[in-house]
């Protein structure tokens, strides 16, 4: 049995399904250095071109296919009606195991084409985003060191050629680890069926996920310790910051998993209604963050009156409280 967690929809029997792969994988330097990660990026987009086609019918038939580039894994989503979804989750990995083979085929070619010119003009039109967006952007920079910023990505892209990226490409999805989770009114037989012909297909190389998650570039903070980005734009009435407060894993340790729940309580509840309506913050958004054991909040704060430095100044003065 692969590496798959499974739930049939027993009880209103709905015939559709969502099948999600997670590939977890360090080729090319995937999760460890920056300029993998864009690569990763560009993979995603010339893949999307070069499978138009079993796409385009996949929609036709009432599926649908997107591929998710993560800090440290690739994560592809099918969904559709039961019937005919699994044979489209072959189709479309046939297609990936063909692109990524392809070294001079004129689709390949065409699909990089175009692949770079929407990245060129999506990162263009990123410089012009409200400075929230931007704060927002540079999220995984808090938590993981190789993550790659929209800047970075836009200088490399622009002198990004064909040849660099299929010389990158022949040591792209060599080894890894599959991990599946399938959902909807699917058989154990066809669901099991669909995971091994699949991971068959791929053919990865196995890898211990312990040693990989070793090798990626986890940003770990002192425990009860925030970093702070600010954004000051001329052209915007909104200042923004993103601030993240890490408190880490518990470890099996009771007490300090007691700890952690009393500080996301504090950090949910009294810290937001104080940035809110006591310093009068436009906006306060908040999040839990998670990634490789590693665990904290983040906070989004707006202010049409409140310079980044102000709200940089409120931030600390709440968290001295949970850090207390």
């Amino acid at each position: 049995m692969p590496n798959a967690w499974y739930l049939q929809d027993a009880k209103f029997q709905h015939p559709k399904a969502i099948i999600q792969l997670q590939l977890d994988t360090r080729d090319a330097g995937f999760g460890v250095e920056p300029a993998s990660h864009f690569f990763a990026t560009v993979w995603r987009k010339v893949l999307l071109e070069y499978a138009a086609e079993v796409i385009h019918m996949g929609a036709n038939s009432g599926s649908t296919f997107y591929v998710e580039v993560n800090p440290a894994d690739i994560t592809l989503y099918w969904k559709g009606y039961s019937e005919t979804l699994c044979d489209f989750v072959m189709q479309t990995l046939n297609s990936i195991m063909n692109m990524n083979k392809a070294t001079t085929a004129p689709l390949l070619e065409t699909s990089f084409a175009n692949a770079k010119a929407w990245m060129i003009k999506d990162l263009e039109g990123a410089e012009c985003a409200k400075s929230y967006k931007k704060a927002m952007g540079l999220l995984e920079g808090l938590l993981v060191s190789c993550a790659i910023s929209e800047k970075e990505m836009a200088g490399l892209i622009s002198n990004y050629e064909f040849k660099a990226f299929v010389d990158q490409k022949k040591k792209w999805m060599k080894s890894g680890q599959s991990t599946w989770l399938v959902h909807g009114n699917v058989s154990i037989e066809d669901a099991t069926a669909l995971c091994m012909n699949a991971n068959a297909l791929l053919n990865l190389l196995p890898v211990s996920l312990a040693q990989s998650n070793e090798q990626c570039g986890v940003v770990e903070l002192q425990k009860g310790t925030n970093t702070v980005y600010a954004f000051e734009h001329g052209n915007s009435s909104f200042d923004a910051n993103l601030s993240y407060y890490q408190y880490g894993p518990s470890g099996g340790d009771m007490k300090v998993e007691a700890l952690n729940t009393l500080v996301h309580t504090y950090l949910s509840s009294p810290f937001v209604n104080a940035l809110k309506h006591g310093q009068g913050m436009t906006k306060v958004a908040m999040r839990e963050a998670h990634f490789r054991g590693v665990s904290g909040m983040w906070f989004l704060t707006m202010s049409d009156k409140h310079s980044s430095e102000d709200q940089t100044a409120a931030i600390n003065e709440h968290l001295i409280g949970a850090k207390g």
